[in-house]
């Protein structure tokens, strides 16, 4: 279908050029940029669907503790890239998340003095080793989470953020 809308747009432009109608000209140039737009969007569809949480997880990742300041995140991000974190509170339990758009917020507006509480999304969900990208960014996306966990018997293996599946969908876009 991109294929042929690109060709479609291809003749609009021309047939716009030649009869000085500059309005299907622009047209044409949209219709080429969507159509352009739209194939490389299913290409990187089709190849996160062939690939595997398990190939693109952390194994090591940073807990932070809800009572820790901010300054210990922005520290992380700032020393090793680290941008996605999960969170815990003083029994070890999982309570929460920090995305990177959270941890950028807090970087931008000077935070470090503030408690990782304060930044916290209540948004933690988990995925198979074995589920395909595809299936960890549409859980991302629906349910609003920077970062899944990867869990084995209760137990955290792994962690997958949206980093990891941008870093994924560079080899094709």
């Amino acid at each position: 279908a991109s294929v042929i809308g690109r060709i479609i747009a291809i003749a609009f432009f021309m047939y716009g050029l030649l009869n000085e109608e500059y309005s299907l000209v622009l047209i044409a140039v949209f219709i080429f940029f969507m159509a352009t737009r739209e194939m490389r969007d299913t290409l990187i569809t089709e190849n996160l669907s062939r690939l595997f949480v398990k190939d693109f997880m952390r194994h090591e990742f940073t807990l932070l503790h809800i009572a820790d300041f901010m300054s210990k995140p922005i520290d992380l991000f700032k020393r090793n890239g680290e941008s996605n974190f999960i969170i815990v509170n003083g029994l070890n339990e999982i309570v929460g998340t920090m995305p990177s758009v959270f941890l950028l917020e807090a970087l931008k507006k000077k935070s470090s003095d503030e408690k990782v509480e304060q930044w916290l999304s209540q948004a933690v969900q988990e995925i198979n080793e074995n589920e395909t990208l595809l299936t960890a960014y549409e859980k991302m996306n629906t349910k609003g989470a920077g970062i899944l966990l990867i869990t084995n018997e209760g137990k955290i293996e792994g962690v997958i953020d949206r980093e990891a599946i941008m870093r994924a969908t560079n080899h094709w876009s």
